[in-house]
């Protein structure tokens, strides 16, 4: 059974800094705003941690609008910095006629190596908190903790490309002292190349004593078709 990196901390750590996320609401919004160069305008969440974050989950990638879109519609409006770089993510929601809903803020540590993503309600609830390790371009691994408990992925690649995605998950224990249990393999996906690029992405359900090969996304024809 494969093991998250030993390298990464406890992530009991990360889940600390989660409980201290509401404080640093407006510390981490006032910083990443400091660093927006440019605002964009986009039909949906277009910029999503992770390798084949849109394929496994069913999504289609938002694209850019020359404009905010009417207010029935959700959308997004993406800040940037001078390196291109994606650094404040706002949801507006349809439903609600424009109201901004969710904030993202992102900040780049060690030369890019480390990103940190904190996800709030708009008034300054924290959901979320990712650890995103980077190296040679490539992300290798996302530490996550959030309300109900916390995850781990650990990416694998060949010429380049995402081949193996191990999840792992961290349920709550529901007690004060301490909140999660330890990190469980769940499943694991595998992603399949051909010369038109990504083919198929299987995720196999472990431990189990058949695993079970689910098919989250086959291309069919040139087209995207989601199980």
């Amino acid at each position: 059974m494969a093991v998250p990196d030993p390298s990464y901390p406890d992530i009991a750590e990360l889940d600390a800094r989660f409980a201290g996320l509401a404080a640093e609401y407006g510390s981490r919004k006032a910083a990443a705003q400091a660093t927006v160069v440019r605002w964009e305008w986009y039909s949906d969440d277009s910029f999503g941690l992770g390798p084949l974050y849109y394929e496994r989950m069913g999504l289609r990638r938002g694209r850019r609008l020359a404009r905010r879109p009417v207010l029935t519609r959700d959308h997004y409006q993406v800040g940037f910095d001078d390196c291109d770089r994606p650094v404040v993510l706002l949801e507006y929601s349809g439903f609600l006629q424009g109201k901004l809903y969710y904030e993202t803020f992102r900040a780049y540590r060690d030369d890019a190596e480390l990103i940190e993503e904190a996800h709030h309600y708009s008034d300054g609830r924290p959901i979320y908190l990712h650890e995103c390790r980077v190296r040679d371009g490539l992300i290798r691994s996302i530490a996550s903790a959030a309300i109900k408990g916390g995850g781990y992925e650990a990416y694998e690649y060949a010429d380049g490309l995402p081949t193996r995605v191990a999840v792992y998950h961290a349920t709550s224990t529901n007690k004060p002292d301490k909140r999660l249990n330890p990190l469980a393999l769940v499943h694991v996906l595998h992603a399949h190349y051909d010369a038109n690029g990504l083919h198929r992405l299987e995720k196999v359900w472990e431990p189990m004593p058949q695993p079970l090969v689910e098919v989250v996304y086959q291309r069919v024809s040139g087209a995207v078709q989601d199980q």
